[in-house]
């Protein structure tokens, strides 16, 4: 696993549960299309999770295989990454 990809799951591992993270954090760390690179292979190797538009999370490790996590945690933390209100559906 090259270093690049090191630096992003244990930066992944140190969030909370339904953390979220974008590649523009880690441009520091090499070139955009080395950093888009290597969230696409993590993605496609099932290490991380695609939320949205530049969003990643960690999926979770349980006795029954691996999980998302969960959406209340999960929307919690979009909000405050990107500032935007989330309401609950009428129909909900």
């Amino acid at each position: 696993m090259s270093s690049l990809a090191q630096h992003i799951l244990t930066k992944a591992n140190q969030l909370p549960e339904g953390g979220v993270f974008s590649p523009k954090e880690f441009l520091h760390l090499g070139s955009r299309e080395a950093v888009d690179q290597t969230f696409t292979r993590l993605v496609k190797e099932k290490k991380l999770l695609r939320v949205g538009r530049g969003l990643y999370t960690l999926p979770l490790q349980g006795r029954f295989g691996t999980r998302p996590p969960s959406p209340e945690l999960l929307l919690a933390a979009l909000t405050e990454k990107t500032g935007e209100t989330v309401v609950s559906h009428g129909a909900a």
